[in-house]
């Protein structure tokens, strides 16, 4: 019986002759990114628009000028104080009419010309140096309490009159008291004591006779009729 002892050695040699199988790379797929030209231009002009409204802000920043505006509402007919006015920044090549806060004589002590909201800008258009007072009349100012005083706003130009009263739980006139008519100029209310003060305008000849019953204390205030 014979052995074969060469036949792993033929199968080896067979293996090794045979040639190994090339594989193929694999070939990437280069895909061109193409940038359409509307995009582009879109694009520019963004960056173009940026860039003016940077410079815009930086240059107005530098430009701006501090003016008065009102902190609080002013009354038509009021005299402007110190505590009634605030600043603001403005930019100084807009033509807004504004009092620069640079001048403070410019406001303070002027008088609201009209109404002036709170937040508005005080100009040579809502206030102004004349108070209105005709010859001949004067200012009185009373402080009243809410009960001598009718449940209404008063406001500049309102007809009122200014009546007697009798003292506190007196017994009522069996006359007509007296009375004197005015014209309200301005009024405010303290928020701590509650009370408003009126200034009306009088008959120079009238004034000292309601300053002294307005001292007393013991007058209302009437409201006949009202300033449209």
């Amino acid at each position: 019986m014979s052995t074969d002892t060469a036949a792993p050695e033929q199968r080896r040699s067979k293996q090794k002759e045979t040639p190994a199988k090339a594989v193929k790379p694999l070939v990437e797929s280069k895909v061109r990114s193409r940038v359409r030209p509307g995009m582009l231009a879109g694009a520019l002009a963004l960056i173009i628009a940026a860039a003016l409204g940077v410079a815009w802000l930086v240059n107005s920043s530098g430009n701006n000028i501090t003016v008065f505006s009102a902190s609080k509402d002013i009354t038509r007919g009021a005299i402007v104080q110190a505590s009634d006015l605030t600043t603001v920044q403005i930019p100084a090549n807009q033509p807004i009419p504004a009092l620069s806060a640079s001048n403070a004589s410019d406001v303070i002590g002027k008088t609201a010309a009209v109404d002036i909201p709170q937040g508005t800008l005080l100009s040579q258009n809502n206030t102004t140096s004349d108070t209105g007072l005709q010859a001949g009349n004067s200012i009185v100012g009373i402080s009243l309490t809410s009960a001598q005083l009718p449940p209404y706003p008063l406001k500049a130009g309102d007809q009122v009159r200014i009546v007697d009263t009798p003292i506190n739980q007196g017994e009522p006139p069996k006359e007509t008291p007296n009375s004197i008519k005015a014209t309200v100029i301005t009024s405010k209310t303290d928020s701590v004591s509650g009370k408003t003060t009126v200034a009306v305008e009088v008959l120079e000849a009238k004034a000292p006779d309601l300053a002294a019953r307005a001292a007393t204390g013991r007058v209302a205030l009437i409201l006949d009729s009202l300033k449209g």
